[in-house]
């Protein structure tokens, strides 16, 4: 193991054993279904709920812009309390519905991924133990939800905060445009790492039995002494996952420049299968990587093991243990008279 590259073990696992991948796209999948059905019937919800008077329909029957537009506005009008309590609500069912489903696809694959690795031989593996992790894995994935929430909540403040303070004939807007999208990628990229760290401490509350902030500090740990490891596999997943958008962004412009000439129905589900192809790409790129860090993990360089001293070759290997307690030692031996 210490002779092959971690990229390649992450890579193989991936290609090798596809059983990782589809299990990590089935709980993703999973939360992505019950999101966009969540997200369609609210939507639906939202808009039965908004009044529509016999004036409106004429309005919007006119095929006038103006007057559709202000039928539009006449609708929405005194609903947005509405639209932000549900927002407000969905946002929360689905936080809930993904710490839950993240934790469980988590500890699954994480297991898988060990026993295929070998790391599970010196670990209990009985109930209360995957109780713990399953705990561990909540608090985790809960502080991963916080965090997202906190970055989009300090994306969207700022962009009010442009907005009212923004002098009217347009004075300092650049400046103030340019300062908002400074802090908006130092968010994001605040987040990022947040989240890239909370997602490698999983594997140590699986691999190693630590609580959450235990796995956290590991995670820390473990990224910062074998930082050159991590950052190889890092950049080698990364790679192929730009390669990958890109070839999707190619890929979709396919059926979108055909919509001439094929029924808009054909060209979307198109355009809806190349997506769905991309995520499922992505999905084994994320397992391959999380298996690659485990490589790293299983490395010899990886272990804390006391090296001997060249100068005391028995330090850290139980000294006492090798001395005769009724053997004379030079202080031991009495003196003779003068």
């Amino acid at each position: 193991m210490a002779n092959r590259s971690p990229t390649l073990e992450g890579f193989r696992a991936m290609f090798g054993h596809p059983s990782f991948g589809f299990a990590e796209v089935a709980w993703r999948w999973s939360f992505g279904a019950a999101a966009t059905i969540l997200l369609a019937f609210g939507f639906i919800e939202y808009l039965d709920s908004l009044p529509v008077s016999a004036g409106d329909l004429i309005l919007l029957e006119s095929n006038r812009r103006d007057l559709i537009s202000r039928a539009v506005s006449d609708i929405l009008h005194g609903s947005a309390s509405r639209l932000t309590e549900s927002i407000i609500l969905l946002a929360l069912l689905l936080a809930t519905a993904w710490v839950v489903l993240a934790s469980l696809g988590r500890a699954i694959t994480t297991n898988a991924l060990l026993a295929h690795f070998d790391l599970q031989a010196s670990r209990q593996t009985d109930r209360s133990t995957y109780t713990q992790h399953f705990s561990s894995l909540l608090g985790l994935n809960f502080l991963r939800a916080m965090a997202t929430i906190a970055a989009i909540v300090g994306s969207i403040v700022p962009w009010f905060y442009v907005r009212i303070t923004s002098a009217p004939d347009g004075h300092s807007i650049a400046g103030v445009f340019l300062g908002f999208l400074a802090l908006i990628t130092l968010v994001w990229l605040v987040w990022y790492v947040l989240d890239w760290i909370l997602s490698l401490a999983a594997l140590f509350i699986v691999s190693e039995n630590h609580d959450t902030l235990g796995a956290i500090r590991a995670a820390v740990d473990f990224s910062c002494t074998r930082l050159t490891s991590v950052i190889a596999v890092s950049a080698w997943f990364g790679f192929a996952h730009f390669a990958i958008l890109l070839f999707t962004a190619s890929a979709v412009m396919v059926p979108l420049s055909l919509m001439a000439i094929l029924p808009p129905g054909y060209a979307l589900t198109g355009m809806l299968l190349v997506l769905l192809g991309y995520f499922l790409v992505v999905d084994f790129l994320h397992i391959g990587r999380l298996a690659a860090y485990l490589a790293i993990l299983k490395s010899p360089g990886s272990s804390h093991i006391v090296k001997p001293s060249p100068i005391f070759p028995d330090a850290g290997r139980g000294l006492p243990n090798r001395v005769d307690p009724d053997e004379l030692i030079l202080s031991d031996i009495p003196l003779p008279v003068q």
